[in-house]
């Protein structure tokens, strides 16, 4: 999708300024918004396509990486096995720990609590939750200033991280 701008409303819902986007970024090509997951699988369909550019990638995912061969892309995995690649592609997230979790479990009666004070259209959508109420830590950390060395490259939350509104 094509994004033009945003637009940012007081909390009675009044439109308080429109902010557009230049059409042509300094690359001259529209800005393009994706949802995440979208470019995860588009990603991943091609990475792991049999009749692709090259060998299908193999994916590893929940792999404790304990040592990284930048030059030669070789890993060495908390089970003791090593894995090389002509590319090593980190992408596990901001701060992402074993035994970490992303998100936990909530209530609605906590989140009504919580925004008691804002006005009914903006408490209103919370009111159609159903049971499952997740809560997530929000993560937004510095990036990187490099992204590769050798033969890896992290990408994604990996290399910087962002909170949801921001892409």
């Amino acid at each position: 999708m094509r994004e033009e701008g945003s637009n940012m409303y007081s909390i009675e819902g009044k439109l308080q300024r429109s902010i557009p986007l230049a059409s042509k970024t300094e690359c001259d090509a529209d800005r393009m918004v994706y949802h995440r997951r979208d470019i995860h699988d588009t990603l991943k369909e091609y990475a792991t396509r049999v009749n692709g550019f090259g060998e299908p990638a193999e994916i590893l995912t929940s792999s404790c990486v304990l040592v990284c061969d930048l030059d030669a892309g070789i890993v060495t995995l908390k089970d003791g096995s090593m894995i090389e690649g002509d590319v090593i592609i980190g992408a596990d997230g901001a701060e992402v720990e074993a035994g970490h979790s992303w998100t936990s479990k909530g209530d609605l009666e906590t989140l009504l609590e919580e925004y008691k004070d804002f006005p009914a259209w903006a408490t209103g959508p919370f009111r159609l939750a159903k049971d499952d109420i997740g809560l997530r830590k929000l993560r937004n950390t510095k990036p990187l200033e490099m992204w590769h060395r050798g033969r890896v490259i992290f990408i994604g939350d990996a290399a910087h991280a962002m909170l949801p509104t921001q892409g």
